[in-house]
């Protein structure tokens, strides 16, 4: 029985090009919000509107 292959992943070359085109793997800045914003956010959910019923 064969056992299954491991592809060998990016050579350095290839990272280092896909680096420069493509930017580092990051997540963008996010807004933070208050606590009264995040609370009203969730009080106008349906689910939770029908879990209060």
């Amino acid at each position: 029985m064969a056992s299954p292959q491991c592809p060998a992943g990016l050579g350095s070359a290839e990272a280092k090009r896909r680096l420069a085109q493509h930017g580092p793997n990051e997540l963008g800045d996010r807004e933070r919000r208050g606590l009264l914003r995040t609370l009203r956010g969730i009080a106008g959910e349906p689910m939770f509107l029908l879990l209060l019923v």
